[in-house]
């Protein structure tokens, strides 16, 4: 799922290699879900439970979160997968893990449930998640969910570029260049934003 790789804080307990260990197995994760190759898939699932086992043992709440995922699709229907998938994510959420809340807020907004998607953008957002703050940045922009305040929101869309969110960063870039949303036009301001897409750690949608 796209968007998993957005960078979240360290948590109590989790040292640097222990956070690069959790964000490798979210990226493997991730990249389980578009292999069409059962056996990679099946050793990247693998992978990442050997990246989140000890950090599990560690007591890392996330680790545990996303391990208790890695074989959810195991002899479900699809219906049974997309319900157990919904009470992971609202057991995430209520224990504050970014990417739980950040994809609870997008189930609540493809069910057209704005304020709630908005309120759950607003906690993942304060953690730092760079998907979450360009979600609710275009939320303020617009007023969906949200009372409409255009400079919360642009604020929020430079904040997520500044993490590398791709989109944040072209949005940042086109507003320069067209001189849009109260920016000047100022074209080195645009290619400046525009650079960062070649960043290695551009986080993508």
């Amino acid at each position: 799922m796209s968007g998993q790789n957005a960078k979240t804080p360290k948590h109590a307990g989790i040292s640097g290699d222990d956070g690069f260990a959790l964000q490798e197995a979210k990226k493997l994760l991730d990249a389980r879900y578009y292999c069409s190759n059962e056996e990679l898939s099946e050793a990247m699932s693998k992978w990442a439970t050997t990246l989140l086992e000890p950090l599990v043992k560690a007591g890392s709440a996330e680790a545990q979160w996303l391990i208790s995922g890695n074989h959810d699709g195991r002899d479900l229907t699809q219906e049974e997968m997309d319900q157990k998938h919904l009470q992971r994510l609202k057991e995430g959420a209520a224990a504050e893990l970014p990417d739980a809340m950040f994809y609870l807020a997008h189930h609540h907004y493809e069910k057209a449930e704005y304020e709630e998607a908005a309120i759950l953008y607003r906690k993942a957002a304060d953690t730092g998640h760079a998907y979450a703050k360009w979600c609710l940045g275009l939320d303020l922009i617009s007023g969906v969910g949200v009372a409409q305040d255009q400079a919360a929101g642009l604020k929020l869309i430079e904040e997520a570029g500044n993490l590398y969110f791709e989109g944040a960063i072209q949005f940042m870039s086109d507003a320069y260049a067209l001189g849009k949303y109260g920016f000047p036009q100022d074209e080195c301001q645009a290619a400046t934003w525009q650079r960062k897409l070649a960043n290695k750690n551009l986080i993508r949608f």
